[in-house]
């Protein structure tokens, strides 16, 4: 593990901008459909309405512990 996150392999090799990881799901969508239609991603408002609501719960549940 490297004492620099900048300097890691996890930046450098794990790491993907928006239009990367666009770019990587299409190209699995080309290569293979049917495994897009057996495992197909969740609609980006259904996970944004699902982090919303654990945030909700974890920062509620910190004001509690901290009052």
């Amino acid at each position: 593990m490297a004492a620099n996150f900048w300097e890691s392999t996890q930046r450098r090799h794990w790491q993907f901008s928006k239009d990367e990881l666009a770019a990587m799901r299409q190209r699995l969508e080309d290569e293979d459909p049917n495994l897009v239609q057996m495992y197909p991603l969740p609609h980006l408002r259904h996970l944004n309405i699902y982090f919303n609501q654990r945030m909700n719960l974890f920062a509620s549940a910190a004001a509690g512990i901290f009052l």
